[in-house]
């Protein structure tokens, strides 16, 4: 059985593009955001009991300098935000699974166009088709360029 998806421009200057993909595709797409989920699941709690058990600070004794504590402080600091960075990733894999179970996987947010297969073979929760990822990052750069050069002590 084969689905075709014809997604409606939204944006001047871009064809209308129609794609098929399989009932398999899609249950492969499944499984893989499945597969991923559990193992990020898997991971974090995994790190998660390292955070909370303080397991950076455990290894420091009373006689350290300084200077240890602030590495030991760092460390906590990365393995922080590594948990938070899988807590984002969990949160775009159930999105796309929503987004499988409303039929409307692979369909980029913003134009409507389709995403291309590669690149939801390589970023199985891309919500943005790749030149409307671009688009976003591009602005974001610059709006972090022009913050910058206002930026003042």
């Amino acid at each position: 059985m084969h689905f075709s998806f014809l997604f409606l421009m939204k944006k001047k200057n871009r064809r209308h593009s129609i794609f098929t993909i399989t009932k398999a595709s899609i249950e492969a797409f499944r499984r893989d955001l499945h597969k991923r989920r559990k193992d990020l699941i898997v991971s974090s709690m995994h790190s998660m009991k390292k955070f909370m058990a303080g397991e950076s600070w455990q290894t420091l004794s009373a006689d350290q300098e300084e200077g240890d504590c602030s590495v030991a402080q760092q460390f906590e600091y990365m393995s922080y935000w590594q948990c938070e960075s899988k807590r984002e990733s969990l949160k775009k894999i159930d999105l796309a699974l929503q987004r499988l179970n409303e039929g409307n996987y692979g369909v980029c947010a913003d134009c409507g166009q389709a995403i291309h297969i590669e690149r939801l073979k390589a970023i199985p929760f891309a919500l943005f088709c790749k030149e409307c990822q671009e688009e976003k990052e591009r602005h974001r750069h610059e709006a972090f360029i022009t913050k910058d050069r206002h930026w003042s002590p």
